[in-house]
């Protein structure tokens, strides 16, 4: 089961491939297989592909569902789609760029749109007729989440796009399988992104953060029909590196969307100390964590806690610095202060 792909085929075929996924086994995507990251289309022709074997069942995502705005062609709706064109990787944009349909402001959008449907017609029909709800023996697979009623009377607004799912109660005796909403934003006092399991509400959530968080992974969670276990893994394009020392766990301050709006207070090389405007945080951390939207600055999820770390660990390098590094380790991210051996 995988969550939140958003066209990152190297990273989705990575963990395929480390998964040993094969014609044995079964493969549910829980939505959002395009939009945000660099291949949208070809991870979409990808899916379709893997499809024909028989074992490989997706639902739709919000993200995936941007494609029924096709066929709005009023002028709110062409204003917004020429927006989203402009400002945001995905697969119309794909689609565009392959038929060498120039992107700007003064493109014809009501014909880019038929145009678009017509050259595309085989991966538009699979992406717009994606279910919303898969339910099998034992799960409920859907993007966002459901409502406490029967599966048929489902509002399909709520079930592609209700945030904090996990935190909810669905009421129902099955496994209820959701992405969306990245594990991160579950905690206060960590950022951690990997896969969470709730055995009273039977609720896992399996978005980790992939695209949408610059320090997420992509997750798989693994159902074994004989063992009824589930076990987990994940990808991402950050190299592992051995710790050489030990570290003990120290709990620190935690930034998150939405409230990481930010001011720079200074400036150390690569490192910048920070304070968060809405609740005056004040912290220091990787350049590479800030980023602006319209003249504001904005910190990605982080913390500066520092994660258990014991010599010989195999840990993902995140960033780093003259006297400090950046780590995911066992799904958490933190500060490592000890020394590391590229492997």
């Amino acid at each position: 089961m995988v969550s939140d792909i958003h066209g990152e085929l190297n990273l989705f075929d990575d963990l395929l491939q480390k998964v040993g996924f094969s014609a044995d086994d079964a493969l549910v995507i829980v939505g959002d297989l395009t939009e945000k990251g660099d291949r949208s289309l070809e991870t979409l022709r990808y899916v379709m592909s893997l499809k024909e074997g028989g074992n490989v069942f997706a639902v739709m995502g919000n993200n995936d569902y941007i494609t029924t705005e096709l066929d709005d062609l009023s002028e709110k709706a062409n204003s917004a789609f020429l927006e989203y064109l402009m400002n945001r990787k995905g697969l119309i944009r794909d689609m565009c760029a392959m038929a060498h349909i120039d992107i700007d402001s003064d493109m014809n959008i009501i014909y880019t749109k038929r145009y678009i449907k017509e050259k595309y017609k085989d991966e538009l029909t699979y992406i717009m007729s994606l279910p919303i709800i898969i339910e099998s023996e034992e799960h409920i697979f859907v993007h966002a989440g459901i409502e406490n009623k029967p599966l048929d009377q489902q509002d399909i607004d709520y079930c592609l796009n209700v945030r904090y799912f996990f935190n909810k109660y669905h009421g129902g005796d099955k496994w209820c399988i959701v992405g969306h909403h990245p594990s991160a934003l579950y905690f206060d006092d960590i950022i951690y992104n990997g896969i969470i399991k709730d055995d009273k509400r039977k609720i896992i959530t399996i978005d980790g953060g992939n695209v949408i968080k610059r320090f997420g992974q992509l997750n798989a969670l693994v159902y074994d029909n004989e063992t009824k276990e589930y076990s987990w893994t994940s990808t991402s394009y950050y190299p592992y590196v051995k710790a050489l020392d030990d570290q003990n766990e120290e709990k620190g301050q935690v930034i998150r969307w939405p409230d990481n709006e930010v001011e720079v207070c200074a400036s150390d090389g690569s490192m910048v100390l920070i304070r968060t405007v809405k609740d005056t945080k004040v912290m220091r951390v990787p350049d590479i964590a800030l980023y602006t939207i319209d003249g504001r600055t904005y910190c990605d999820d982080i913390t500066d806690g520092f994660p258990a770390v014991r010599s010989g660990d195999m840990v993902r390098l995140l960033y780093q610095g003259d006297d400090i590094c950046l780590i995911s380790h066992n799904d958490h991210v933190g500060f490592y202060k000890g020394r590391i051996s590229v492997v």
